[in-house]
C-alpha cells in the first residue's frame, strides 16, 4: 500500500513536502539524484540538482538561497538550497503539488512576508538602513562669494601674472584672512584690479583699502622728505616696519638688505645717521608703493 503524502497547510492551501515527494519519486522511478553546488559564499548559495535515467538528464532545477534573507537561512542556507534545487526538477519530472514550488519555498516566502508585515522595516536590516535623524541644510550666507566665484577669481588673477601671494595681499587689503569669506560687494572690485591692475583714484572718488595705503605712502614720504630733522629712533622704526611690509609682499628680506648695502654700503639701519634714515625709508616708501601695484 502506497505511503500517503506528507503536505504542510500554509493559508489553507495543502503543499506536498519535498520530503514526501522524493519518497514516491524512490518508489516509482529507478533514476538518480545529483547536487551540484554553483555558488557558495558569505551572502549567497546557488545549487543545481538534476534527475538522470542512466547517462540522461531527464529534469533539472536550479535554487538559489541570501543567507540574511531568513533565520533559516542564516543557520542553513546550503541544506534549505539543496532541497529546493531537488523540488524543482522533481517538480519538472512531474512530482508536483498544488503549485511549482516546494513546501519548504512556499513556507519560507510565508514567513519572511509575515516578518515584513508584523516587525517593524527599521529592526529588519535587509530591507532597509534604520531610518536616519533628519539633516538640516548647513545655512548659507548669501552675502559671502561661492565657490565657483572663488575659483574665477583666482582664475582671474593668474591669467593676469598675480603670484599666489600677491593675490593673498590684495585680500587682506579689503580686511579678509582669506578668499572664502570675500563678500559680494568687494568680490568685483577684487576681480576688476586682478584683470586691470590697481588703478589711480579718480578725483573726488573715495579711494579704496590698497588706494588709501598708497595715499598714506605718499603722505609719510612728503613729511620725510620735508623734515629730516625726525628722530632717529622714529625713522628706525618706520625702516624695519616698511621691511616688514616689504617681506609680505616679496616673502622674504634679500630686496631690503641688498638696497641698503647697495646705497649706504652697510648692513644694519642703525648704522645710518639721521639724513640717510630718512633717505633710505623714502625709498622703501617709494618701493612698497610700486609693490602694491604690482610692479
Amino acid at each position: 500500500m502506497a505511503k500517503e503524502k506528507r503536505t504542510v497547510d500554509i493559508h489553507g492551501k495543502q503543499y506536498e513536502t519535498v520530503a514526501s515527494r522524493v519518497e514516491r519519486f524512490r518508489k516509482e522511478k529507478d533514476y538518480g539524484i545529483n547536487t551540484v553546488l554553483l555558488q557558495n559564499d558569505e551572502t549567497l548559495v546557488v545549487m543545481k540538482a538534476t534527475i538522470k535515467d542512466g547517462d540522461r538528464i531527464v529534469a533539472c532545477g536550479h535554487a538559489e538561497e541570501k543567507r540574511a534573507s531568513s533565520q533559516i537561512n542564516r543557520t542553513s542556507a546550503l541544506e534549505n538550497c539543496e532541497t529546493s534545487a531537488i523540488g524543482r526538477a522533481l517538480a519538472c519530472l512531474g512530482y508536483i503539488g498544488t503549485e511549482f514550488a516546494s513546501a519548504d519555498e512556499v513556507a519560507q516566502a510565508i514567513h519572511q512576508q509575515t516578518r515584513t508585515e508584523t516587525q517593524p522595516a527599521y529592526k529588519n536590516p535587509e530591507l532597509v538602513q534604520p531610518p536616519q535623524p533628519e539633516q538640516k541644510p548647513a545655512q548659507v550666507d548669501k552675502n559671502i562669494i561661492s565657490e565657483p566665484q572663488r575659483k574665477r577669481l583666482y582664475a582671474i588673477g593668474k591669467s593676469n601674472g598675480w603670484k599666489d601671494e600677491e593675490m593673498k595681499e590684495l585680500v587682506k587689503t579689503f580686511g579678509y584672512e582669506h578668499s572664502k569669506d570675500i563678500k559680494r560687494d568687494d568680490y568685483n572690485k577684487i576681480c576688476e584690479m586682478l584683470e586691470n591692475g590697481i588703478p589711480d583714484v579718480p578725483s573726488g572718488e573715495e579711494p579704496n583699502h590698497v588706494e588709501k595705503f598708497e595715499k598714506e605712502m605718499e603722505t609719510a614720504t612728503e613729511k620725510l622728505t620735508s623734515k629730516v630733522t625726525e628722530p632717529a629712533t622714529t625713522l628706525e622704526t618706520k625702516a624695519l616696519e616698511l621691511k616688514s611690509k616689504m617681506f609680505e609682499l616679496t616673502g622674504g628680506d634679500a630686496e631690503f638688505a641688498w638696497e641698503l648695502n647697495q646705497m649706504f654700503k652697510v648692513d644694519n639701519v642703525a648704522d645710518l645717521n639721521g639724513e640717510q634714515l630718512a633717505e633710505f625709508v623714502t625709498f622703501l616708501a617709494n618701493r612698497v608703493i610700486k609693490l602694491q601695484k604690482g610692479e
